[in-house]
């Protein structure tokens, strides 16, 4: 049974990170992701699964410095981060990603 119609407009790091903590990640064999599927919960076997990956340590903020970043997976840790895309990123056909001329639109403008 589907629930709420959703649709996958993606979320915020944040979000993510305090899922991974809150839920876990599950392998994909166990519930791959499947753009049709995004309104159907996964079985609870896939929860237990989860829940035995979830993300043990606290978030923490890494400074916007290579030096930084490379110390924190030096010592194991991961970090994500964003970037704003610009509409020319949708013409892209050869994987080459021009840098965006003055006055680009953002994605997220």
């Amino acid at each position: 049974m589907p629930l709420t119609q959703m649709n996958d407009s993606g979320c915020s790091i944040t979000g993510g990170v305090n899922s991974l903590s809150s839920y876990g990640v599950c392998p994909e064999n166990l519930w791959p992701f499947e753009p049709n599927m995004i309104n159907y919960p996964p079985n609870q076997n896939v929860y237990r699964s989860a829940k035995e990956e979830a993300v043990k340590w606290k978030p923490f903020q890494v400074p916007i410095d290579l030096n930084s970043m490379k110390s924190t997976l030096a010592k194991g840790y991961p970090f994500a981060f964003g970037i704003a895309l610009f509409q020319s990123i949708n013409n892209v056909p050869t994987g080459y990603v021009p840098q965006p001329r003055p006055g680009a639109t953002s994605h997220s403008s």
